[in-house]
């Protein structure tokens, strides 16, 4: 922020000439062009058309939005190979024509704008677009596909240069998964992105009293509330280390995890856990916040994959790990890592033994 000299005139920010978008559309918008992206180099496009006609071309962006552009187009479909974008290239027809007469090497003809193409010039376009989008070096062909409507499409409004001549043309491409289907969409959207989260193998109540008893060799018991065997066998959730929301997973000997359902593990101790004072107890803050019950999580490690591997998830899925569960462990209590450790047996049942304390902030 910096002030703004007095007797300057001071004017409202011209809010009206910037252009409108949506945060669903930008959503959409990455998520087509990062399908398409396989299939033609945008950025080379013009240039790859224009060797293929033999003629310099320039295509310039006008827009992207979801408005549908005013005028006459001949439109071309188009899809990925995975089938999992689609894009209509629209033409209008003098462009249309320009390309194709500059490919056959003659002068492009005058034709009237709501021109109606006849199919076989339709197809000779088509086989245009896709030696185009080739030629930029895109891992994956352009493959053609009937002209249908899409699914709520992000629309490119574009001028094409050709010869000295504007002409108009459009772009309508959209992915074939909804994207407007929820978080998945959005964690979708972060691509490659590695994201972490801890795999919790049970939860306890304690409190900050015993927690802070515990030393390095000291043992902790969560008794019935550990979820695996000492076979290494049982369930788990995987959660971020602050939220309650969680997917549940079947934890087998090997390691592997098969994910289930989702659903929550408390931060917090429920209600019942918390004692009501007498009347006429003497109120006494630092006792009673040392004997409030705290939820402790157990964590075993950390699974981390890319975002688009986490979208594609379902129940039933395996995650492999190739981490045993007898590794070492993570106490977490109140969304803190409080102490590493590891799993001992305790009289027969699983425990944890300390092995390092964790001073605040060491994450």
């Amino acid at each position: 922020m910096r002030a703004v000299a007095h007797g300057r005139a001071v004017r409202e920010f011209p809010w009206d000439a910037l252009d409108v978008t949506t945060l669903a559309v930008e959503r959409r918008l990455r998520g087509a062009r990062r399908a398409l992206e396989r299939s033609v180099a945008p950025a080379q496009l013009a240039a790859s058309l224009g060797r293929v006609i033999g003629a310099p071309i320039e295509i310039v962006v006008r827009s992207v939005d979801t408005r549908e552009p005013s005028g006459h187009f001949a439109r071309l479909g188009f899809e990925t190979p995975a089938r999992d974008a689609r894009c209509i290239v629209g033409l209008e027809p003098p462009l249309a024509t320009a390309l194709l007469a500059r490919l056959l090497g003659q002068r492009p003809p005058l034709v009237p704008a709501e021109l109606a193409l006849e199919p076989a010039l339709l197809g000779a376009l088509s086989a245009l677009v896709v030696e185009a989008a080739r030629a930029t070096g895109a891992r994956e062909p352009l493959r053609p596909a009937p002209v249908s409507p899409l699914a709520e499409p992000v629309i490119v409004h574009a001028t094409v240069i050709l010869d000295e001549r504007p002409y108009a043309a459009a772009l309508w491409f959209a992915p074939r998964w909804p994207h407007d289907a929820g978080p998945t969409a959005h964690l979708r959207d972060l691509g490659n992105v590695e994201l972490a989260l801890p795999l919790v193998i049970g939860v306890a109540l304690s409190t900050p009293a015993v927690l802070q008893t515990l030393t390095p060799g000291a043992a902790f018991c969560p008794g019935p509330g550990l979820w695996v065997s000492r076979k290494g066998e049982g369930r788990g959730a995987l959660v971020a280390p602050t939220s309650s929301a969680a997917v549940f997973v079947e934890v087998r000997a090997t390691g592997d995890l098969v994910l289930r359902e989702r659903g929550t593990i408390d931060l917090a101790a429920p209600e019942k856990a918390m004692a009501n004072e007498e009347p006429g107890d003497t109120p006494v803050v630092e006792p009673a916040v040392l004997d409030a019950p705290l939820v402790v999580r157990i964590e075993l490690g950390m699974v981390s994959m890319p975002a688009r591997e986490w979208a594609d998830l379902r129940p039933g899925d395996v995650i492999e790990t190739r981490r045993r569960i007898g590794g070492p462990v993570v106490l977490r209590a109140g969304g803190r890592a409080v102490a590493h450790g590891e799993l001992v047996n305790i009289d027969g049942e699983l425990g944890v033994r300390i092995t390092r304390l964790l001073p605040e902030g060491s994450e």
